[in-house]
């Protein structure tokens, strides 16, 4: 079984997550991750820059001002306008039959 947490930022996707997670012994798989990841080293960033709500918000000197969030979200929406299902929370529990869409 897949399922696919698709919402806007701050909407509880990981909680949601992370019940079914606990709870139903899905594993998490989150295609934003990578994202994340490489505006962090690109950047020089620490990892609550792009991780912890706060440090997103916040304006920072190395993206000249801008806020995490927003380069993160720039990234995504690049991404998405490219491949539009590659930026959900994901959940998988084996065995599953993945399906072309």
């Amino acid at each position: 079984m897949l399922i696919a947490l698709v919402a806007p930022a701050g909407s509880g996707k990981t909680v949601a997550a992370k019940h079914l997670a606990r709870r139903y012994g899905f594993k998490r798989i989150h295609p934003g991750q990578p994202i994340k990841d490489g505006v962090r080293r690109g950047f020089g960033l620490k990892r609550g820059a792009v991780e912890k709500r706060k440090g997103k918000e916040a304006p920072h000197i190395l993206l000249g001002g801008a806020s995490p969030r927003a380069v993160l979200e720039a990234y995504g929406e690049g991404i998405h306008q490219a491949a539009p299902l590659a930026t959900a929370i994901l959940l998988t529990r084996f065995p599953h039959r993945m399906v072309g869409i």
